[in-house]
Order: C-alpha cells, then structure tokens, then sequence
C-alpha cells in the first residue's frame, strides 16, 4: 500500500522525463529574469542587465562635459544646502538670502544641462540623476525652511503650504517611477511656484514685508501644477 523510497525517486524521475524540454526551457528564462538587477522592480533595469553586458560605471567613464557639468550641478545642492543652513543657524541671514538667490537658477539649468549631453537619452544615468536631484532639491528647501521656522518666526502656514507642495509633487512623480517606469518632468508652473517659494524666502530673509499676494499666486500655480503633473503629465518612458 505505501511505496518505498526507491519506488517513489523512480515515478517522480520518469514524471519529470516527459516534461518538454521548450518548457524547462521557458522556466529557466523566466525565472532568471525575475533576478535581473533593477533599479524599481522591473521599471528600472540598469545596463548590467542588457545584452552588451556593460555596467553603471562604464557610463560615468564614458560622460561628455554636459552630462558631467549636470551631474555637478545636482550634487552641487548637497553643499548649498549645508552653507544654507549654517548661515541661518550664525544668523547671516543676508547671506542666506544670497545663497537662495543662487540655488534658484542652480534648480533650473542642472537638467537643462545634462539635457544637452548624448547620455541623456540612458535610462540608468538619467533616473539616477533625476532621483539625486529630487531628493537633493527637497534637502535644499528644508535647510531654509526648518532653520526660518524654529529660530526666526516663519509663519507655520507657510512652512506647511511650502512643504505640502513638495510632498504631493514628490508623491506624484514617484507613483509614475515606481508604478509605470515614467521619469516626469517638471511643468512650467510647479517650476514657477518653486520660484515664488525662493522669492518669498529671500524677502523674510532680508526683513521685506511679503505681500499675502505672493502667497496667493504661489497656491494658485501649486494648485495648477500638481494637477497638471496628475491630469497632463510630460514624461520620459524609461525603455
């Protein structure tokens, strides 16, 4: 009634023989595709995984000047952000004024430049960059906006309509990495309200009264940019 040890290895060895070889075949593939190095799930594969075998650090030996000024530019957030908060916190705040002044365009023209590169079009270097810069622009913005809030007043309401603006358009864009492979650009109007956000923070740092109509104007493009990033979206499928 029960089968010995050598009885059941034999059924279970002339089971496996009359499997198809194209089936085993296919198993295989399958499943040494699901350990292929990704960056997101299987949204971002880095150039390890493609055919020509090539790996992330082949790419940087391989950067022309704009792509390596971009990528200047990005990490160059990572120091602004320290000299931000060490004017803030020795009470410089011209100085913190001067070094807004100078992120402003700093934000802008790092994608603008690694745009120009010929490595711009890469999938790894390009989510590679555009994530740095993400998260780079948010320590950035937090280095003025903590400091201002806990030693020099800054209204919460404005800390919070400040902050709540990043979380959402950070949350947005990183729905569409992680879910669709979508590295979204940034709009015209999350970009002007990011302006308004420095301009705002350049007036408290220099003891200018700031108009309640900046503000206003900063909900009102915040508001039309975050429905724009989720309505209207321009992105790069990363392939």
């Amino acid at each position: 009634m029960f089968l010995d040890f050598a009885e059941g290895r034999q059924i279970i060895t002339d089971r496996v023989a009359q499997i198809p070889t194209s089936f085993l075949e296919t198993s295989m593939k399958a499943h040494e595709s699901s350990f292929a190095p990704t960056a997101f799930g299987n949204q971002l594969e880095c150039p390890a995984a493609e055919a020509d075998g090539r790996n992330l650090s082949d790419h940087y030996s391989r950067l022309d000047l704009p792509a390596i000024t971009g990528f200047a530019l990005t990490f160059a957030k990572m120091p602004m952000a320290m000299l931000i908060f060490i004017s803030m916190a020795t009470g410089r705040l011209d100085l913190t004024a001067l070094l807004i002044l100078v992120s402003i365009p700093l934000d802008i023209f790092d994608g603008k430049v690694f745009g120009w590169s010929s490595m711009a079009k890469n999938r790894c270097l390009s989510s590679y960059r555009r994530i740095s810069d993400s998260v780079l622009d948010r320590l950035v913005i937090q280095s003025a906006l903590l400091p201002a809030l806990v030693w020099f007043g800054l209204p919460p309401s404005i800390y919070v309509l400040f902050t709540l603006k990043e979380l959402i358009v950070s949350g947005i864009c990183g729905y569409a990495l992680l879910h669709n492979g979508d590295l979204m650009r940034p709009n015209n109007l999350s970009r002007a309200a990011t302006v308004l956000m420095g301009t705002y923070m350049i007036l408290f740092c220099l003891g200018v009264f700031v108009t309640p109509i900046l503000v206003m104007l900063f909900v009102m493009l915040a508001t039309s940019g975050i429905l724009q990033y989720s309505i209207w979206p321009t992105s790069d499928q990363i392939r």
